[in-house]
């Protein structure tokens, strides 16, 4: 209903802005030829706009940045604030500055043409509001396809890749941007549809980068991309998922996998069984939904936070250091498993979780495989009391454990150039 009552807005500001009273109009300069010219059509249509008393839509003129706020601000379901001021934007203004959807860092006046990047901004911090930013790790990926990405003022750019990997906004034919040139109305009606409607977007692939379904920490479904680094696509991270996923109808623990938008990484986690994974995922659910009193959140945690066996996390922006960006820790559970049989750690974990870790050491160590698994083990194995640890390179990685009778802890890096 909300969207609803936003499109209907839209309509009646966009008329204000753009048409006269004449209920029917002839735009004799929008042609079908015209890139616009179906969007123009389609506006026309839902009666949207209509055109000048000319009988001309005027599309390559510039849109003021008033008129494009004021847009933004009712499609967000909102209305201007209360001003007594006789500049007829100023309301819309203030609820855009109230909102953090502008302000004068970047609009000295709002009264003047707006420029490409200012769009770009306003639209990323207007969407922002009602979605995901995508992930940090697109701006490797996408800044190679924007010939004029140089040409880009630094404060826009992170907002360019965004209205990019959204479709709002992903240049000319040429791979150019332009990021100074006036946006210009055509443009703007074109915007605001694709803004509307998220089948209007232009659908963004990568060539030759991976991509899985996950959930995400949100428990919505999200989009693992592999990550660029040093020119380099990170298919391997992707391949680590499918890897997991491949064996785990024939393990007995159960793998939750989880992506985090906000901390560009995602994470694999292990279960004894189906009953502690659902709830350790019940207890997630009703944080989210707001169902836990903070006075009983300890007791609630406590029931759960020992259900998880092993939890790998993997940074997707991360690769510097050499012991990012894999990062495991399994710990010591069998004690407190519901299956009491297991006389070690050792035993449980390979009982529940051998065939999950070895798909994760063959994509990681390849050839190398045996090596590492074999300093794998023998950590799993250890019962001493002081913490022992060990670094070596395998398989061009450098791959680092560390692990006592409590737990065990390793690290592994990309291939090292």
């Amino acid at each position: 209903m909300r969207k609803i009552i936003s499109l209907i807005l839209v309509l009646i500001m966009i008329i204000s802005i753009f048409t006269t009273t004449n209920a029917e109009v002839n735009l004799i300069d929008v042609k079908s030829t015209d890139w616009f010219y179906s969007n123009v059509e389609e506006m026309i249509r839902m009666g949207m706009v209509q055109g000048y008393s000319d009988n001309t839509f005027k599309p390559e003129n510039p849109v003021k940045a008033d008129e494009f706020i004021k847009m933004l601000v009712i499609a967000l379901g909102y209305d201007a604030k209360p001003s007594t001021s006789t500049y007829w934007a100023d309301g819309f203004i203030q609820r855009a500055e109230e909102l953090k959807i502008c302000d004068t860092t970047f609009i000295n006046d709002y009264r003047f043409d707006l420029t490409r990047e200012q769009a770009v901004k306003i639209i990323a911090n207007a969407l922002s509001l009602k979605e995901m930013r995508p992930l940090d790790l697109y701006y490797e990926h996408v800044k190679p396809l924007i010939k004029d990405f140089y040409l880009i003022q630094d404060k826009y750019k992170e907002d360019t890749i965004d209205c990019y990997v959204w479709g709002i906004m992903q240049g000319d034919n040429k791979k150019l941007v332009n990021p100074q040139k006036s946006i210009t109305r055509a443009e703007a009606t074109t915007v605001i549809l694709r803004m509307i409607d998220k089948t209007r977007r232009i659908k963004f692939n990568l060539d030759g980068v991976k991509t899985i379904e996950m959930e995400t920490n949100e428990q919505t479904p999200g989009l693992l991309v592999a990550p660029k680094h040093n020119g380099v696509i990170l298919n391997e991270m992707v391949d680590l998922v499918e890897a997991v996923k491949a064996v785990e109808n024939d393990t007995t623990g159960v793998e939750q996998y989880v992506l985090n938008e906000l901390g560009n990484s995602f994470s694999l986690a292990g279960y004894e069984n189906q009953r502690k994974y659902d709830e350790f995922y019940n207890f997630n659910t009703r944080s989210l939904n707001g169902e836990i009193n903070l006075e009983n959140l300890v007791e609630e945690l406590n029931k759960v936070i020992n259900h998880d066996d092993w939890t790998l996390k993997t940074s997707l922006i991360e690769f510097h250091n050499k012991r990012t960006p894999y990062d495991m820790t399994i710990r010591n559970r069998y004690l407190l498993a519901d299956d009491g049989t297991y006389s070690s750690n050792y035993e449980y974990m390979m009982r529940y979780h051998k065939k999950t870790f070895q798909a994760m050491f063959k994509v990681w160590f390849e050839n190398e495989y045996e090596k590492a698994w074999n300093i794998f083990d023998s950590a799993l194995k250890y019962t001493g009391t002081y913490t022992e640890e060990k670094e070596v390179v395998i398989n061009n990685r450098n791959f680092f454990i560390h692990y006592s009778n409590d737990v065990v802890g390793f690290t592994v890096s990309v291939k090292l150039k």
